[in-house]
C-alpha cells in the first residue's frame, strides 16, 4: 500500500492553525498518511514572503527526489473530507490545483506529480518566480470544492476550507465565512476523556494515587505552594 505524503506550510509564529489542520486531517482519512510539517528554517533557506513557507512549498517535489506524488497545503486550512481521495485521482502533467480560485490561491493547495516537476529546481524556487507555474507542463483543475477560499469562494459542501485572510482564532476574523467549522475543529483537537478513562487500566495508577494522597500536583506543587517555600 502506497502511503500518501502530505506537507503542510507551518509558520512558526502562528502553530495552533497547522495543528487543527492536522486534526481535521487525521480524523478524517481513510487510510494511513505521512504528514511532514514543512518547516522553512529546518530546509536552511532563506527566502521569505508573507510566511516562511511562501517560496518552501515549491520545494516539495525536490523533498520526495522527484518521484510519486504528494500534497502541499497551507496551515490555514481544514479538511471537511477523506484527503486521501484527492490521491485517487488520475495523475495529470505537473501539478493538481483548484483553478476556480484567484491565480494568487492555486500555490495554497497543490497536488504534485513529482516525477513531472524536474524543472522545478533549487534555484527556481531560491531565485525565480515558482508561483507562475512556468516550471509546470500542464496544470490539471481540481473541483472546487478541494479549496473553497473564505471571502473569495462559497460552496455547499466544501472539502477543504481555506481561512486566506486568518484564521477565525483571531479576533478580527470571528465573524467570517465558515467560522463555526473551524472552531469546530479546534475544539475537536481539543477534547480529551479524563484520566482515568485513559490511563485508569495502567501500571502508572499507584504513582498517582499517591499524588492525590498527598494532595500533590505533577508539576510539583501541594496545595498551591511550592515545596520550598
Amino acid at each position: 500500500m502506497t502511503i500518501p505524503t502530505v506537507f503542510i506550510g507551518i509558520d512558526e509564529r502562528h502553530l495552533v492553525a497547522g495543528m487543527v489542520l492536522i486534526s481535521s486531517l487525521i480524523r478524517r482519512q481513510s487510510r494511513p498518511t505521512a504528514i511532514v510539517p514543512l518547516f522553512r528554517t529546518q530546509l536552511g533557506i532563506e527566502r521569505v514572503g508573507l510566511t516562511g513557507f511562501t517560496y518552501a512549498r515549491y520545494l516539495v517535489p525536490q523533498l520526495m527526489n522527484y518521484e510519486g506524488r504528494a500534497l502541499f497545503l497551507d496551515s490555514d486550512m481544514i479538511a471537511l473530507d477523506d484527503i486521501c481521495r484527492l490521491f485517487d485521482t488520475p495523475p495529470e502533467g505537473s501539478v493538481h490545483v483548484v483553478t476556480e480560485q484567484p491565480r494568487f490561491e492555486w500555490p495554497s493547495l497543490m497536488l504534485f506529480n513529482c516525477a513531472e516537476c524536474k524543472q522545478l529546481t533549487e534555484e527556481v524556487v531560491l531565485k525565480g518566480k515558482p508561483q507562475d507555474f512556468s516550471w509546470a507542463s500542464c496544470v490539471t483543475p481540481l473541483p472546487a470544492r478541494w479549496n473553497v477560499c473564505v471571502g473569495h469562494t462559497w460552496h455547499e459542501q466544501p472539502a477543504v476550507i481555506h481561512y486566506t485572510s486568518g484564521i477565525p482564532w483571531f479576533p478580527e476574523l470571528r465573524n467570517c465565512d465558515y467560522a463555526e467549522e473551524w472552531w469546530n475543529e479546534y475544539h475537536a483537537m481539543s477534547l480529551s476523556v479524563s484520566w482515568m478513562e485513559l490511563m485508569g487500566q495502567s501500571v502508572h495508577v499507584p504513582y498517582v494515587e499517591k499524588l492525590l494522597q498527598e494532595k500533590r500536583e505533577p508539576n510539583g506543587f501541594m496545595d498551591g505552594k511550592n515545596d520550598q517555600d
